[in-house]
């Protein structure tokens, strides 16, 4: 119960202390930017010299001549030369002071951050349907802020397709899902109460064109379908520490949840889920059933996270959800746990 203040406490209090350090960090630029003018007033400039003529200016001066003997063998005397001096300069004036760079400061918080529902504490404990669709709807609108959606090209009606067999067989069916595609380079795909199914275009890359290969991404999303029916987020938002943490619950998502992940042991429980959909009441293969890890652990292995849980290099304007998939236990860990159950005969 305590994975994940014990190893991320530091990202407990970023949200609640954004809009303070950004109040900070501006009154201390601005502080920087003032001191730097009363330096430039308080330093003396320095003078430049100038040469000034002590006449009115006038015609050149001849060139000097050479002496000329008279009669008496006397040299003859030349004109007198002008004399320039060199006056005294005048006090020169205070050059003007270069124009300051302006000061950088961090980007204005959006005012969505700043919002009474990213600050409201949701009674997780007692979610009743109707609660969990409100929370759902609220998330939603959080995730939509983060990565924009991918509304053209084929990829929602295939993923609508690939999960249509999954859906329907949900005992119950006491909640209606929605799946939404987000217009994100990373492959990725993610869950969260009230039935809300993320993919990414990035995921699509990783699958591949052929749309007879669904079984692949039938796993991915049978995956996120399990968190939500298995209700992790939930069991996670009731952790002790985490409520202790002071952030709304809109927030816990974007900083734990959907960066960080589950615990290992909610991820196995999904995979188990998924897989036994997909080999019982799909009756797909082991061989298909698997094909979706066996793809992550080759992207894994060349981009860095052969053994799971890594966080993402940090980048201007990335979005927290951009790292979920790189939060989940090694791939490989994952392949040997199914095919260990793979080879159990079934109950």
């Amino acid at each position: 119960g305590r994975w994940l203040m014990g190893k991320y406490v530091v990202a407990a209090v970023l949200l609640a202390a954004y809009a303070a350090v950004a109040a900070w960090v501006v009154g201390q630029e601005g502080a920087r930017y003032r001191a730097s003018l009363r330096q430039v007033d308080a330093e003396p400039p320095k003078p430049v010299p100038i040469e000034v003529a002590a006449t009115p200016p006038g015609p050149a001066p001849p060139p000097p001549t050479e002496p000329v003997e008279t009669s008496e063998h006397r040299p003859a005397e030349t004109p007198a030369p002008v004399v320039v001096a060199k006056a005294e300069p005048p006090e020169p004036k205070p050059a003007p002071a270069p124009a300051p760079a302006p000061p950088t400061s961090p980007k204005t918080p959006d005012p969505f951050w700043l919002s009474p529902r990213m600050k409201e504490v949701w009674d997780v404990a007692h979610l009743r349907p109707a609660d969990e669709r409100r929370l759902g709807a609220a998330l939603n609108a959080m995730v939509l802020e983060l990565e924009p959606p991918r509304t053209d090209g084929p990829y929602l009606r295939r993923a609508e397709r690939a999960a249509r067999p999954i859906l329907e067989t949900l005992a119950g069916k006491d909640r209606a899902y929605t799946i939404t595609v987000l217009d994100s380079d990373h492959p990725n795909a993610f869950s969260h109460p009230g039935g809300y199914i993320y993919v990414t275009r990035g995921l699509f890359d990783l699958i591949g064109d052929d749309e007879d290969e669904d079984f692949v991404l039938q796993f991915a999303i049978a995956h996120e379908v399990a968190h939500v029916e298995l209700r992790h987020a939930i069991k996670c938002l009731n952790d002790p520490d985490l409520s202790k943490s002071g952030l709304g619950t809109l927030p816990q998502f974007s900083l734990f949840l959907f960066p960080l992940g589950y615990p290992d042991a909610m991820d196995l429980e999904a995979d188990r889920w998924a897989y036994d959909r997909l080999t019982h009441q799909l009756r797909r293969t082991p061989h298909e059933a698997l094909a979706f890890l066996r793809r992550l652990e080759g992207y894994a292995k060349r981009n860095g996270f052969e053994n799971g849980r890594r966080q993402l290099k940090p980048m201007p304007d990335a979005s927290p959800l951009d790292n979920h998939i790189r939060a989940h236990p090694a791939a490989y860990k994952r392949l040997d746990e199914l095919t260990q159950k793979a080879a159990k005969p079934s109950p």
